[in-house]
C-alpha cells in the first residue's frame, strides 16, 4: 500500500458519482446482476468510485456495496460535517497541534515527500502516552475527533497521515476544523459523517478499499 498527495481526491469531486453508483445500482441488487455491467448500462464505467465494484467480484461483496453507498446518503435533515460535537469535546491537545504544525511550517516539511512527511509528524509525537478508546467521545453522537495528547496505534497513523495532508495546502496557519475535515476524509464512508457510528469505518481492509477508490492511497 502507499500514500498519495492530496491531489487524490476529495468530497466534491466523489459526491457526485457515488450518489450516481448507489442510486444506478439499487434496484438491480436482488438480481445478481454483475456490478460492471450494471455500471456500464448507466454509463458510469469511468467513474472514480467503480474501482469498488471491481474489487467486488461476488453478490455479497456487491450488497456491501450498496449498503455502504447508502449509508452515506443524507437522511432527513442529517449533514455531513465535524461540528455534531463541540470543537473542545471532538479535538483534544489542540496546543500540541499547533505546535507540530507551527514547527512544520518554519522547517518546510510540506516539501517533503509524503513518507518522510510523515515520520517528521510522527517523531515530533515521541513522548505522547498510548491511550485506548479515544475515539468513544460520545455515547449517541458520532463526530471527526483528534486527541493529540493521547494515541493509539490506529490514531497515531490517522493523526499524521491527516497533518502530512493538509500541509500540502499552504496556509498561513492550521486550525483544529482543518485536521477534523481531513480525519473526516479518510475515517468515514464517502468522507462524510452525519453523526451516525456505522458510518465509522471499522476495519483496515474496508478502510484500503474506500480510500483507495477515492485516490487517498494506492496498491
Amino acid at each position: 500500500m502507499g500514500l498519495t498527495h492530496n491531489s487524490g481526491g476529495s468530497w466534491d469531486k466523489a459526491e457526485p458519482a457515488l450518489l450516481r453508483v448507489q442510486r444506478s445500482i439499487t434496484p438491480h441488487i436482488a438480481t445478481g446482476r454483475s456490478p460492471a455491467r450494471c455500471l456500464a448500462q448507466q454509463g458510469l464505467a469511468r467513474a472514480p468510485v467503480v474501482r469498488y465494484a471491481r474489487r467486488m467480484i461476488s453478490r455479497r461483496r456487491f450488497l456491501t456495496l450498496a449498503g455502504a453507498a447508502a449509508a452515506v446518503l443524507p437522511v432527513g435533515g442529517a449533514f455531513a460535517g465535524i461540528d455534531h460535537l463541540p470543537l473542545s469535546v471532538a479535538f483534544r491537545g489542540q496546543d500540541r497541534y499547533r505546535r507540530i504544525m507551527e514547527r512544520a511550517q518554519e522547517e518546510g516539511w510540506a516539501r517533503l515527500a509524503i513518507g518522510p512527511r510523515m515520520a517528521k509528524l510522527g517523531r515530533a509525537f515521541l513522548g505522547v502516552q498510548y491511550v485506548g478508546y479515544t475515539l468513544e467521545i460520545d455515547d449517541k453522537i458520532e463526530n471527526p475527533s483528534a486527541n493529540c495528547d493521547g494515541l493509539d496505534c490506529w490514531t497515531f497513523f490517522e493523526i499524521v497521515l491527516g497533518m502530512a495532508r493538509i500541509l500540502e495546502r499552504p496556509k498561513t496557519s492550521y486550525t483544529p476544523e482543518d485536521l477534523l475535515k481531513e480525519i473526516q476524509w479518510t475515517r468515514y464512508r464517502a468522507g462524510r459523517c452525519t453523526g451516525g457510528y456505522l458510518e465509522r469505518i471499522h476495519y483496515l481492509n474496508e478502510w484500503f478499499i474506500d480510500n483507495e477508490a477515492r485516490g487517498n492511497v494506492k496498491d
